[in-house]
């Protein structure tokens, strides 16, 4: 097997006057499968997996016509069977685990945007006795054909909501039920997960904090003492 992938970052810095810096940037990462990812040999086993959503557990039953009725038909049931077959009630589904050969995992792929300031004070705070920075950043990260292997349960959800055409095609029913599913590494690159985080801190760190601290008791016990 050989290839190759890419990856980047570009940013700025711009100090707009003394003590206040705008920063932003933007990177591309990238993370191949591993070994073990890539020749995992296929074991069967069992999983932990609580609701089949094409059973009578739904609370919602699919209604015919539509998405989720037309998947679970496309997994082997009748039309007559979906929202009517008893649901998983062992907590548990018979597995194959592994790497489908057919179906390797693709690179992982990652895009991160930050956007940020930092204002440090001249003086910092309390007469000088707090050096202070504080910034102000968010954080926004996408990642996309994510490799991972899910649990029984984790993989009927993405066959089910997300319509992974691999994983609808590893379910394995008879009389509607489900009998065996295939945890493939097939399943591993279908799915996206965008995050944003905004964080503000303060203070250069916890010993500067202390110490300020300090000094402001020590000042304010010297003040009462006179």
């Amino acid at each position: 097997m050989q290839g190759s992938v890419d990856s980047w970052k570009a940013g700025l810095s711009w100090e707009v006057f003394p003590g206040l810096r705008f920063r932003v940037m933007e990177q591309k990462t990238t993370r191949v499968a591993n070994v073990g990812e890539l020749f995992a040999p296929i074991t069967t086993g069992l999983d932990n997996a609580t609701f089949d959503p094409c059973s009578v557990g739904n609370p919602n039953p699919p209604a015919p016509g539509s998405e989720l009725f037309q998947r679970c038909v496309q997994t082997g049931m009748l039309g007559g069977q979906v929202g009517t077959v008893p649901d998983i009630i062992s907590g548990q589904i018979n597995v194959f685990n592994g790497t489908n050969p057919d179906n390797l995992p693709t690179p992982e792929e990652g895009r991160s945007t930050t956007i940020g300031l930092v204002w440090e004070p001249e003086g910092g705070f309390f007469d000088s006795l707090l050096p202070t920075t504080i910034s102000l950043d968010y954080y926004d990260i996408e990642i996309t054909d994510y490799i991972d292997e899910p649990t029984g349960q984790e993989a009927l959800d993405i066959c089910y909501v997300l319509a992974d055409p691999a994983c609808l095609a590893g379910v394995v029913r008879i009389g509607g039920a489900i009998t065996q599913f295939r945890v493939l590494a097939s399943l591993r690159s279908s799915r996206t997960f965008p995050t944003g985080k905004l964080r503000v801190s303060t203070f250069k760190s916890i010993p500067d904090l202390i110490s300020a601290a300090t000094a402001i008791l020590a000042c304010h016990g010297q003040r009462i003492s006179t």
